[in-house]
């Protein structure tokens, strides 16, 4: 085995980086799980074109992880968050993923998510100090 030193690096290169993330896809297909990252990217629209309002996510290993929603304060409160969702939701099945999963924070959503079917799966507390951090998932088939 060759020798190896741990260190920190405050930036990498694009090169190291991409070995990095090229030698874990690779170890996940050797263990028989290909990653197809398909992507599920929704915006809401004012009507002079601006966003109000997003949702971006990927589908992989069958799950849809939403890794951003967000809706302007100047429409939340309209249903643009709900639309948002479902049309996420529609997306999922459509391409037959088994569910949604997504991650909040105290500070955030979790009551919406709720609301929308989700259910709590994990926490970490104390993320942020005296918060927490909380990991949601909502399965759409069997």
């Amino acid at each position: 085995m060759p020798d190896a030193s741990v260190r920190l690096e405050s930036s990498l290169s694009a090169e190291d980086r991409q070995t990095i993330i090229e030698g874990l896809v690779g170890y996940n297909i050797k263990q028989g799980y290909v990653w197809e990252h398909e992507p599920v990217n929704l915006t809401a629209r004012a009507n002079d074109g601006r966003v109000v309002g997003g949702l971006l996510g990927e589908i992989n290993l069958g799950w849809l992880f939403v890794s951003a929603l967000w809706v302007d304060s100047e429409v939340r409160g309209s249903g643009v968050g709900s639309q948002l969702i479902r049309e996420a939701e529609a997306q999922a099945k459509e391409r037959g993923a088994v569910g949604i999963y997504l991650d909040t924070y105290s500070f955030q959503a979790k009551p919406f998510y709720e609301r929308m079917g989700f259910q709590l799966i994990g926490e970490l507390p104390d993320c942020p100090p005296a918060g927490a951090k909380y990991y949601l998932a909502k399965r759409l088939r069997p």
